[in-house]
């Protein structure tokens, strides 16, 4: 009897701190989206998130995060409870989530043209 294959969403997270020129890097996020599954639900937890941190750019202030599927609302909840990174305060919420990692490339370049339109740099 053949497996199941696992499915994964990719969620876009944009980061926002108080401080513009934080300096932010891929480890002190990846640590803290960890401690923040850990914290809320253990090991057990963590080991179903199955969680990956693809892609982080510190200038633009994103991610891109893969997780499983059942897994995405407790990610959620746990993001939503990251108030600090790097000894810095800091905000991170889901811009977009997608089952493949091509919707989430469209939502970073759309992303990117909205903030040149509107003259933003974060």
């Amino acid at each position: 009897m053949p497996l199941k294959r696992e499915s994964f969403r990719y969620l876009l997270l944009k980061i926002i701190t108080k401080n513009i020129n934080a300096e932010l890097n891929r480890e002190k996020l990846q640590s803290a989206l960890l401690n923040s599954i850990l914290n809320l639900f253990g090991e057990t937890g963590l080991v179903e998130s199955k969680f990956k941190l693809l892609i982080f750019n510190k200038e633009k202030k994103f991610a891109v995060v893969k997780c499983a599927k059942n897994f995405i609302n407790n990610f959620r909840a746990a993001v939503a409870l990251i108030t600090n990174l790097n000894n810095e305060e800091a905000l991170i919420f889901i811009a977009k989530v997608s089952g493949t990692i091509k919707g989430i490339k469209k939502a970073v370049l759309s992303f990117q043209s909205f903030n040149k339109k509107n003259g933003s740099n974060q």
